[in-house]
């Protein structure tokens, strides 16, 4: 089943491996075409392929934010992280000595610096020596294997942490698509609403040209019989044929009815697939289309109301169609 989906939505995991906590965050808006901005830290860079795989394949179109945070928790690399910051106090005195102020401000920024790197990147290199030993990536919320994902977001990797943070914003995705699905879902009601209110006016505005249409014909005709008696029979039939060709819309009308129909086959059956969005878009270009048409035809202060009526129905569905997948 292939309901219909909006292109907004919200979708947010967390996991865990060793002592890293990883967040990802995905946020879907509407966009005509696909577009993903990621925002990762440097650490985890050579995953950034692997996630916009991941992101076309599940969210298809609109723009994606993905956004990926991960913090180590307290370091059991105690006596290798105090040697280190050692190494660095002495480098800090020995630089410093005999500068002034201001230019050891500069060199102690530049170790500080080096010592922040230190606690973060303690953590993913810890998780990297323990892989042999670590049955695997321990989840906050997070199935090890969750329905659907397999290989497609693990993407064959043996690093407990890149493991865990595919599987995160694998499930992340599936959280936004749920909220798609339940916001298209909505928009699928706005749409059918707004499609029924649409089918009323052309119905109204249907009988509203056939009668001008019949009022004109009839006008014409005593026209050309009062001003032109002498006019052959034949041609006097013709003109009010050729007359009868060029302002008939039952033309126009029977096309957008079908359109309607289309339109409303396309927001309730499950089993077309995503995404449904450009052929709504389509649907509701020739409608308008159609319409312009009846309101060039026919010069009526009736018809010309009709006609505003239903293109400010059709422009509202213009406006939900543009987030619909």
């Amino acid at each position: 089943m292939h309901p219909l989906q909006s292109m907004t939505g919200f979708g947010s995991a967390r996991a865990t491996a060793g002592d890293c906590h990883i967040r990802v965050d995905v946020r879907c808006v509407n966009s005509r075409f696909f577009d993903v901005r990621a925002r990762i830290p440097d650490e985890l860079a050579h995953l950034t392929p692997a996630l916009h795989r991941l992101l076309r394949e599940r969210m298809q179109r609109g723009r994606a934010d993905v956004s990926l945070r991960w913090e180590q928790g307290p370091t059991t690399d105690a006596p290798l992280v105090q040697e280190r910051l050692e190494q660095l106090v002495r480098q800090v005195r020995e630089s410093c000595t005999g500068l002034d102020p201001q230019e050891a401000a500069g060199v102690f920024s530049g170790v500080l610096s080096q010592a922040t790197g230190l606690f973060r990147k303690a953590a993913p290199e810890r998780a990297a020596r323990e892989r042999a030993t670590q049955d695997g990536a321990t989840q906050d919320s997070v199935d090890p294997s969750p329905a659907g994902l397999g290989d497609k977001t693990g993407e064959g990797t043996d690093d407990p942490v890149d493991a865990s943070v595919m599987q995160a914003a694998g499930l992340a995705c599936e959280r936004a698509s749920a909220m798609r699905r339940k916001e298209g879902a909505s928009l699928a009601c706005a749409l059918l609403e707004s499609l029924a209110a649409c089918a009323g006016h052309a119905e109204q505005l249907s009988a509203q040209a056939q009668r001008h249409f019949e009022s004109e014909k009839q006008r014409l005709s005593t026209f050309v019989e009062t001003a032109l008696p002498d006019m052959d029979e034949s041609k006097r039939i013709r003109e009010i044929v050729a007359w009868a060709d060029k302002y008939d819309v039952r033309e126009e009308v029977v096309r957008l009815q079908s359109h309607f129909k289309q339109m409303e086959e396309t927001c309730r059956d499950e089993k077309q697939q995503a995404p449904r969005g450009r052929r709504i878009d389509f649907l509701l270009q020739e409608m308008v289309r159609e319409v312009n048409t009846i309101g060039s035809k026919i010069s009526s202060a009736e018809i010309t109301h009709g006609v505003v009526e239903l293109k400010s129905e059709l422009e509202r569905m213009r406006e939900q169609a543009q987030n619909v997948l």
